[in-house]
């Protein structure tokens, strides 16, 4: 349902999507169920994600340290 996604970003250049609604996120599992999407093929760690206003896409912002 709308509203019930939470993204995460990090060092490991993923983006993952989080089904709020579903269940208690690790409940009685001893940790955090499963990402309900993985967006993948991001070649930098990303710093940043956000959803648009409506909740229909998700971007995310990097920063390139260009190689010497």
């Amino acid at each position: 349902s709308a509203g019930s996604l939470l993204a995460s970003c990090g060092a490991d250049k993923l983006v993952a999507l989080w089904d709020t609604g579903a269940h208690a996120l690790g409940a009685g599992r001893g940790g955090p169920s499963a990402p309900a999407a993985l967006l993948q093929g991001i070649t930098a760690a990303v710093n940043d994600v956000a959803f648009t206003c409506d909740g229909a896409q998700v971007g995310h912002a990097s920063v390139l340290i260009p190689s010497v």
